[in-house]
């Protein structure tokens, strides 16, 4: 790998005497410019709503209750219980193959992170022609982190709008109608069976920094989704390649915000959603391989499913059709597209020339603030650094907490305790760049240093 020593030596200057902590979309503290808000587009202030109420907890507010290693489904609920029982907290997965046999059933307040995102991996071998790997049944204030949740029956067909294996049409994340304030926070889902995720009609939910690809059954008939059918949900950051669509559709589902994601699929206001959902600033880029009659937004396919209740928001995003010439419809930062109110061509949206005047419907502040606690950050100490492979880590004065890795952009790649003052990182695995490492003492106090990988 080539590495830019010019462009580190900038950036580790830049930031030599500063240290910085930042706010995301869907943390809790994230502020709004309420200046910007236009009182031609009421809905910019229910938008604002959208995601967990008060934002994804802290992963160093929410206490380790229990710790496994790799176990089946029956380790795994046996766990949940365990930590629901204590009051709920972080039930703790050591890397390692987690077998999914059955249905994991996530209870309230209870929040599952993964030791390393890639390592974890749950591995659905749960098969049937419905029900689901991981469900949320009226969960509350639950949610999971930094895993890997993969079909264990092989990798689907990019492009083939089929089903094709009949015994395993299993979803593997369902949110159900009486589940509020959850989350999937730097999840991967791959190789589906049927539905990557299902809200269906639950509210609050965020779904941030996940990866998505791949299902077996994407043909008719409700299958492949990445499927919004639920109130008040935040989807950012997240990527999503090779399903049937990103459905947004049903009575219950309004208010819903898709900001900043990168997709190779289509936004498809399916069948009958209430309205007033947001899709703004996603980079949508349809694949060669796909039939001509996809679009980077749509509407209802069939004469049996019905037009949005209400219009819909479309705004800034930037699209581009490879299946289609390279087309880049509903790409224009002038206009708002709204839908979906009719089916002609299978693309019924209207363009407004009525903008927001502040220039975005979701003015949502990303800050970067400086470390709360100086005596900590001085307290700090990593080395080598930069670093090729492991860094260790000293914190004087504190015998615990939590470490949190991110990049310039803030992207979550993973989170450890440490006890005792000390940790060791394992970042061999990182490309050569700049990254936050977050600090978070058992006493809640915070700093932030940056580290150069070689």
């Amino acid at each position: 790998m080539k590495i830019n020593y010019t462009l580190i030596l900038l950036i580790t200057l830049f930031f030599a005497n500063h240290s910085f902590a930042q706010i995301r979309v869907g943390d809790p503290g994230v502020k709004f410019d309420k200046s910007l808000f236009d009182e031609n587009f009421p809905q910019m202030e229910k938008w604002t709503t959208a995601g967990v109420q008060g934002g994804i907890p802290w992963l160093s507010s929410t206490p380790i209750v229990k710790t496994i290693g790799p176990t089946d489904s029956d380790g795994l609920n046996k766990a949940i219980n365990d930590v629901a029982n204590a009051g709920g907290g972080q039930l703790r997965l050591l890397n390692g193959t987690y077998t999914i046999d059955k249905e994991v059933t996530v209870k309230s307040k209870v929040r599952i992170v993964g030791q390393d995102r890639d390592k974890v991996r749950l591995k659905i071998t749960l098969k049937g022609s419905n029900g689901s790997a991981i469900n949320f049944p009226g969960a509350q204030n639950a949610g999971l982190d930094l895993l890997t949740i993969e079909g264990g029956y092989g990798v689907p067909n990019d492009f083939k709008m089929t089903n094709a294996k009949s015994n395993f049409v299993v979803s593997s994340v369902y949110f159900n109608s009486s589940s509020r304030n959850c989350w999937l926070n730097a999840v991967t889902i791959i190789n589906s069976g049927n539905h990557a995720l299902t809200i269906w009609k639950g509210k609050h939910h965020t779904i941030r920094d996940c990866y998505i690809e791949r299902a077996w059954n994407k043909g008719g008939g409700g299958r492949g989704y990445v499927q919004f059918s639920g109130s008040y949900c935040l989807m950012y950051n997240t990527t999503i390649k090779k399903m049937r669509h990103i459905a947004i559709q049903r009575e219950g589902c309004e208010y819903n915000v898709f900001y900043k994601n990168k997709v190779e699929q289509d936004f498809n206001f399916h069948n009958a959603d209430k309205g007033n959902n947001l899709v703004e600033q996603n980079t949508i880029t349809l694949p060669r391989g796909l039939d001509s009659g996809w679009h980077g937004i749509m509407g209802p396919w069939a004469s049996f499913h019905d037009v949005s209740e209400r219009d819909n928001f479309v705004y800034k995003n930037k699209n581009v059709e490879n299946n289609n010439n390279g087309a880049t419809p509903f790409s224009d930062p002038n206009k708002i597209y709204l839908g979906a109110r009719n089916k002609e061509k299978k693309k019924p949206f209207f363009t407004s020339n009525k903008v927001p005047s502040g220039g975005t419907l979701y003015p949502v502040i990303e800050e970067v603030l400086s470390t709360t606690d100086s005596t900590l950050e001085n307290n700090i100490r990593f080395y080598p650094n930069p670093v090729k492979s492991r860094l260790h880590l000293e914190v004087l004065n504190s015998s615990s907490g939590t470490l949190e890795l991110t990049t310039l952009s803030g992207q979550l790649l993973l989170s450890e305790p440490f006890i005792n003052g000390k940790h060791e990182l394992d970042v061999s695995n990182l490309s050569a760049s700049i990254y936050f490492i977050k600090v978070r003492t058992e006493d809640n106090k915070t700093a932030v240093k940056k580290i150069v990988v070689q």
